[in-house]
């Protein structure tokens, strides 16, 4: 009954406004040329992917190799009926079949077919319908197992764009997917959807607004559910360049209920003070379906939470600006009541020194949630850069960094008591402070000849130290029993150094070669790494069809107590064009050696035409 009451709704909706948006004069302007009478259309593409993997361990070889042939065909015919201005239509017909041959096990084949159908009444009349259709059937074998899906869409659409009218979408459709083995229906799923799209504008605030409805009933195997959702934004320009955003939401189904608004004031701007505020309001109702069977009954989960932000930004000086925000939320979870409070206050301050630019930043946050946990996190940030030289520009960093966090979360012990009321939280306490300090130098190199290279050197220390308590499982029978009775504490230590330089250089005729080099070394907890690559990059127009890159790069991995590691890439990209016609080749190896000797070997091959 709701259904049918909602369908006669919409069809009274639809014929009322077509009647008025038909009944006016009004002079519609052509968007795009007509289109011919009668224009066929087509796409073919062929493509082949080879993969070949050889690993070496000891005296042992093990080679496998697998193929992929595809080919996708698509044809339509697109045109009018009587006239342009009365209606246009577009069929067409696609053909998708992939063949998977791996060199040991089975054979895979998939296959699809697509049909596709729009029509267009009074395209370029300010009020347009729509009506459109697609099936696809789709087939996978594997060892003679098929599987059959079938799909089936399709819909109607009402467009309404009217000089000093709000455009207005309305659409419903329907989709049936059935899954078949063995030529027999397993599942069935079944969709109907309707949407309503309404955009416009008044002049009371210069006031821009949209709404945005939808409906959806929604049949599964042993489920069903019925969700409607709407949604309203506004922005407005009260005075001054004050905007004024509001957004409400409501979402509305069987097992689930959600209000949500929200309210936000930006005000201008000034040459010193700026300022802005939110209000956002959220309350949902879930509810967990038991087990009648096991004696579980429906579970309802309320939650309400209340925001109130308030952002502000002061320039004391020419060189000196500071930021405040403040954000305080009250949360309801079942009638368990929790505050959370959060500050975030920053200074930022620059001046030229001599021949050098100086620029410094600091911020504090601030969190306290009674159930989530705390954080307390400390920003400061240094940079100094000098004017412009000879070969280019020196730069230095000082960035330290230190939090204190505290996260709250639920014990999890694995058994059925995911409907228990009671509730046991757990601790997870980190300190961590970070150092890190940073040189570098960019610019270009100097001459005639090499003077459109781009280089860049930097070295860059990095320290990092995070110490705290986490909870501490002895043995298999607490994990079992959820007995988590003692805390452990933990650290990491980071230590290393990093020293990186890369170049670019474009040529004549827009080839362009890219270097880049890096050397890593540090420890890990008293643990030695090292690491080392470089990787080149050309790429080369050769004319305005044909164009490649290629790519080479190699990487040495050492780590205390694990094998060393080292590995060689070579990429090749190439594409060639001629009128409709598209060819494309991509290809790389890669060998990686550790314990023994992995090579891997891909090789992609696509032609594309469109007719």
């Amino acid at each position: 009954m709701r259904r049918i009451s909602l369908t006669c709704m919409i069809s009274v909706l639809i014929t009322v406004t077509s009647f008025f948006a038909l009944s006016e004069v009004a002079v519609a302007q052509m968007r795009e040329e007509y289109p011919t009478r009668f224009r066929l259309f087509g796409v073919v593409e062929l493509s082949y992917r080879n993969y070949y993997v050889e690993t070496t361990s000891g005296r042992y070889t093990i080679d496998r190799s697998n193929q992929t042939f595809r080919q996708y065909y698509k044809a339509g015919v697109e045109g009018f009926i009587y006239h342009p201005r009365l209606a246009i239509f577009s069929a067409s017909i696609s053909y998708n079949d992939t063949r998977f041959h791996p060199e040991k096990g089975q054979n895979v084949t998939t296959s699809d077919i697509g049909y596709d159908i729009l029509t267009t009444l009074l395209p370029y009349r300010p009020v347009a319908f729509d009506f459109y259709a697609r099936k696809i059937d789709y087939t996978f074998n594997y060892a003679g197992d098929p599987v059959d899906t079938s799909s089936l869409l399709y819909g109607a659409r009402l467009r309404m764009h009217k000089r000093n009218w709000p455009s207005i979408r309305l659409e419903y459709y329907r989709w049936e997917y059935d899954l078949l083995r063995y030529k027999t229906t397993t599942e069935k799923r079944i969709e109907d959807r309707y949407i309503l799209d309404v955009r416009g504008s008044f002049s009371l605030w210069a006031t821009k607004y949209q709404l945005y409805v939808d409906y959806l009933s929604l049949s599964l195997p042993e489920f069903e559910d019925n969700i409607l959702s709407a949604r309203l934004s506004t922005n407005s320009i009260l005075r001054k360049s004050i905007y004024w955003y509001n957004w409400f939401s409501y979402v509305k189904s069987d097992f689930y209920k959600l209000v949500n608004f929200s309210s936000s004031l930006y005000f201008p701007s000034g040459r010193r003070f700026q300022h802005n505020y939110l209000y956002e309001h959220l309350r949902s109702e879930s509810t967990l379906r038991g087990n009648e069977e096991l004696g579980i009954e429906n579970k309802t989960i309320e939650l309400k939470t209340e925001s109130v932000v308030g952002s502000w930004g002061y320039r004391f000086t020419e060189r000196l600006t500071g930021s405040l925000s403040l954000r305080y939320t009250k949360n309801d979870l079942n009638g368990t009541k929790w505050d959370a409070e959060g500050v975030s206050a920053s200074l930022c301050y620059g001046r030229p020194i001599s021949w050098a630019r100086f620029s410094s930043y600091y911020r504090l946050f601030l969190r306290t949630d009674e159930r989530r946990g705390d954080l307390n996190e400390h920003i400061l940030e240094i940079n100094l850069s000098t004017s412009r030289f000879r070969w280019g520009l020196l730069y230095a960093r000082y960035y330290f960094s230190y939090i204190d966090e505290t996260q709250k979360y639920l014990e999890r012990t694995g058994a059925d008591d995911f409907f228990d009321e009671e509730e046991v939280f757990l601790k997870r306490t980190a300190k961590t402070y970070i150092n890190s300090i940073s040189l570098g130098v960019r610019g270009r190199l100097p001459g005639r000849a090499m003077g459109r290279a781009y280089w860049n050197a930097e070295a860059e220390y990095f320290q990092s130290d995070t110490s705290g308590e986490r909870p501490k499982r002895s043995s298999e029978d607490d994990i079992l029993e959820g007995d988590i009775s003692q805390y452990e504490k933990y650290e990491l230590k980071v230590r290393q150094f990093e020293l990186t330089g890369s170049i670019f250089y474009p040529l004549r005729r827009g080839i362009v070669l890219n270097f880049r080099t890096s050397y890593l070394t540090g420890e890990t907890n008293n643990r030695s790494r090292t690491s080392y690559y470089y990787e080149g990059t050309v790429t080369y127009p050769v004319s305005r069809r044909f164009g490649f890159l290629a790519l080479w790069r190699h990487t040495w991995t050492q780590i205390e107590s694990y094998t060393d590691r080292e590995e060689r890439r070579f990429e090749l990209k190439a594409d060639y064009r001629l009128g409709r016609t598209n060819v494309s080749f991509e290809g790389w190896l890669r060998k990686i050696i550790a314990d023994g000797e992995r090579l891997d070997r891909i090789l992609y091959l696509r032609v594309r035409r469109a007719i």
